[in-house]
């Protein structure tokens, strides 16, 4: 008998644990989403989803991931199963349109968003949605328009205020754009993305110090802050300030190790320095990442140029890249007329 009490017992823990792990998988998944760790959070919400496959949450959740990392195909799919789960909910519809719009389907997304304000006339997402695609649509007037009746129905909306912020600015209402931003900067201080904007802003308008105090502001609230740190080591670049320059491509690297941009501005920032040697590595580089940019390829070669014998084996690889492109069209062309 009290084999088989703890036999129940252990039948009852199994079970107990077996219906809690799609919760606890969600809420792992959830966190690692708060941290911007989207990879890990999709494994989550899968293994919460296996288990059970109704779970609406998850579904949202695997599709936010999805839409973050710019798999937008496979953002649609997951958002797709939470409408289904989900019903008339404001939040899955305002999710569906957002992915629609990103995959430039912005007949449907704009449907959706209309489905949205009909159910609350107010809803701050969807009139921002709305907006936009205005944008998309190469309407700024109506862009603005919308923003400003999202700001009003959500007094202070940070995306709002930056929205207009960048369209005003566009527009050529560089009055109108301050003011949008310093609003931005009152209310949403301690948010990166706001202090970028101003950064940009301060930029155009001659600012060197403003932009850079953002910069650095803005990295500061977020250290690994790639569009941040790359306007920081621009602007220090333009300036002429190579060496501190150098460190904020130092950061830009080690984030995006792959990104041939970030080796072509640590070329030109080696260049500067004097570093004839690294900027040629750092070019070769950029273009093993992309063969075909051909604007890093003629910086490549006008280095090679200045910096090379004739007779040098750089100078002949140059060349047959050359030769081999010439060639290819011919046999293109030959082939053409051969119908």
């Amino acid at each position: 008998l009290r084999f088989l009490t703890g036999l129940g017992i252990l039948v009852f823990l199994s079970f107990t644990l077996s219906a809690e792990s799609p919760l606890l998988a969600f809420q792992r998944g959830k966190t690692l989403q708060q941290q911007s760790n989207y990879l890990s959070a999709v494994a989550e919400y899968r293994s919460a989803l296996q288990q059970n496959p109704n779970y609406l949450e998850a579904w949202v959740g695997l599709s936010e991931c999805f839409l973050a990392m710019q798999e937008y195909d496979q953002a649609l799919e997951a958002v797709v199963e939470a409408r289904r789960l989900g019903g008339r909910s404001v939040n899955v519809m305002n999710l569906h349109a957002d992915v629609l719009l990103s995959l430039a389907r912005t007949e449907e997304a704009g449907k959706v968003y209309s489905e949205v304000l009909l159910l609350e006339p107010n809803n701050t997402t969807a009139l921002l949605g709305r907006a936009q695609i205005a944008l998309a649509e190469n309407q700024p007037d109506v862009a603005l328009e919308e923003f400003q009746r999202a700001l009003d129905r959500s007094s202070n909306n940070r995306t709002a205020l930056l929205s207009l912020a960048i369209v005003a600015d566009a527009q050529g209402l560089s009055d109108a754009a301050d003011r949008y931003i310093q609003l931005a900067l009152q209310h949403h201080n301690n948010h990166p993305a706001v202090h970028l904007i101003a950064a940009r802003q301060a930029y155009q308008r001659g600012g060197v110090s403003q932009a850079l105090y953002h910069t650095a502001t803005a990295i500061n609230l977020r250290k690994d802050y790639f569009d941040a740190i790359l306007l920081q080591a621009q602007i220090l670049m333009r300036q002429q300030r190579i060496a501190e320059a150098k460190a904020s491509i130092e950061q830009l690297i080690r984030l995006q190790p792959d990104n041939p941009s970030v080796w072509y501005l640590n070329a030109v920032a080696s260049d500067a320095a004097g570093d004839t040697d690294n900027a040629l590595y750092d070019l070769e580089r950029a273009l093993r990442l992309n063969p075909g940019n051909e604007f890093v390829r003629a910086t490549w070669e006008t280095l090679l140029r200045k910096s090379t014998e004739l007779d040098s084996a750089k100078r002949m690889e140059a060349a047959s890249y050359h030769v081999n492109l010439a060639n290819g069209y011919v046999s293109q062309n030959l082939r053409i007329r051969a119908g």
